[in-house]
């Protein structure tokens, strides 16, 4: 576990746990996951990015016969985390794993040198494998927001399909202030673990900040619109979301919110939190 800078978690991991420690989580959530039928799976990462990333590599390479395009960002090959690891998979895969490593701090021979930023990431992506089919391969992003951003926007205008691109956020920026225009009280249903609870509340609170001030125990963890963990369907009336990273378009058709950034429009609301 890699310690960052202001990070409660991991700083609370180096410094507190040790080994033979054992510590009660909860089941692996989240949607960052290989999704969809093509052959060719590419993944940029930065830093602490590859943590999701190594699981979706060795995913594709034990279990498939896709091939996976890898391109990793860090300061250095000292900082690189499970840079040992990926070099192994490259010696044992080799006919169907590619890695390109890049390093910001210090020009590596072999290597590439700099950022990964929307202006070379085209140029990151040119494998010599002639199978690598760009424009029909699906991507996985994880690293610092302002690259994520940048880079699935440059490769929206290179052809690729918004539906092929995927990432995760660890953090957002995106500090909307969570207040409603709207006034007055809502009615929400809440179904949570097959429990049904009915509460009164103001449109001024988020929809989770309503289930947690009424004891109501809905899934949540990072409260920013980032994880997706709070994830509920509505099945009744209306909200609006101030900050959303995770839901795709059709999946909020199709009435999924995120809790911790919904407020609520219409007076009554059902939540169901176990059908999603």
């Amino acid at each position: 576990m890699k310690k960052l800078e202001n990070g409660l978690m991991s700083s609370f991991l180096n410094s507190s746990i040790k080994v033979g420690d054992s510590i009660k989580v909860s089941e692996p959530r989240g949607r960052f996951t290989i999704q969809g039928n093509l052959n060719c799976i590419i993944a940029i990462a930065a830093g602490s990015g590859i943590t999701p990333i190594m699981s979706m590599l060795k995913q594709v390479l034990f279990n498939t016969d896709k091939n996976f395009y890898l391109v990793y960002s860090n300061k250095s090959e000292k900082t690189t985390m499970f840079l040992s690891q990926i070099k192994e998979l490259k010696n044992q895969f080799q006919s169907r794993f590619f890695v390109k490593f890049v390093f910001t701090s210090k020009d590596v021979a072999s290597h590439h040198f700099g950022r990964i930023t929307e202006t070379n990431i085209f140029d990151m992506l040119k494998f010599p494998e002639n199978k690598f089919k760009l424009l029909q391969s699906s991507i996985y992003i994880c690293g610092p927001e302002k690259m994520i951003d940048n880079i699935s926007l440059s490769l929206e205008k290179g052809g690729l399909l918004k539906e092929n691109i995927s990432y995760e956020l660890f953090s957002s920026s995106k500090k909307d202030n969570l207040v409603s225009s709207e006034s007055g009280d809502v009615l929400v249903t809440f179904t949570v673990d097959d429990f049904t609870s009915k509460v009164k509340s103001s449109k001024k609170k988020t929809i989770l900040d309503t289930a947690l001030d009424n004891d109501i125990d809905a899934p949540y963890s990072c409260n920013g619109g980032v994880c997706g963990s709070c994830i509920g369907k509505l099945t009744k009336g209306e909200v609006k979301m101030l900050n959303n990273t995770v839901l795709t378009e059709s999946e909020i058709e199709d009435g999924l919110i995120l809790a911790c950034q919904a407020l609520a429009v219409s007076d009554e609301l059902d939540i169901d939190f176990d059908d999603v």
